[in-house]
């Protein structure tokens, strides 16, 4: 079917039901034989619907099986970057997480040397605190458990972890609920 034709059965269809609307809205049910009318004009004007769904779908189906073959085309070079970008983050996650770890190392090692009077290792603290950036993005999700519920606030009893999870998220480091310890993870994205 060629696309003015398409057009032109779809405006027809639309006054159609635009007229049926109309009707249906002043329709009104006030005995058995109205109700009856209702009941067979719902199952026609549904039996319409199918129809024309039918006759849209018949016309947009090509479309449809052209853009879902063409998809499938470009799919498994998309999903193997993604599998391949997805790796790359996780493992510089990793060596950012064990990086972190190092740094802290690092930094307390220079703060005892200091303290005690003793040369800090410059060339370990350049080696760990020498960063490039990654491209790799963090978002900081804010975590909580509960180690002992007896030190609970009474405000915070039933235990009310929805309550709790939101006041960790507003105060993140700053959350002094006893009872809770307070945590959390990096999330690649």
């Amino acid at each position: 079917m060629e696309q003015d034709e398409i057009r032109i059965e779809a405006d027809l269809a639309k006054r159609e039901a635009d007229t049926e609307r109309l009707h249906a809205l002043s329709f009104a049910i006030t005995n058995g034989d109205e109700y009856k009318a209702a009941v067979n004009l719902l199952k026609e004007l549904s039996a319409k619907s199918r129809e024309i769904d039918e006759k849209r779908k018949s016309a947009t189906r090509p479309l449809d099986e052209a853009k879902a073959a063409v998809l499938g085309w470009w799919r498994p070079a998309v999903d193997n970057l993604q599998s391949a970008i997805s790796t790359l983050r996780k493992s510089i996650a990793a060596f950012d997480s064990a990086r972190a770890v190092r740094e802290h190392e690092v930094a307390a090692a220079a703060a005892k040397a200091l303290v005690a009077g003793k040369p800090v290792d410059v060339a370990a603290m350049a080696e760990v605190f020498d960063k490039q950036d990654s491209g790799v993005r963090y978002r900081t999700s804010w975590q909580y458990e509960i180690v002992d519920a007896a030190l609970v606030p009474r405000e915070y009893m039933q235990v009310n972890e929805v309550k709790i999870g939101t006041v960790v998220r507003a105060l993140k480091d700053d959350c002094n609920i006893p009872g809770v310890r307070v945590s959390f993870t990096k999330t690649p994205y």
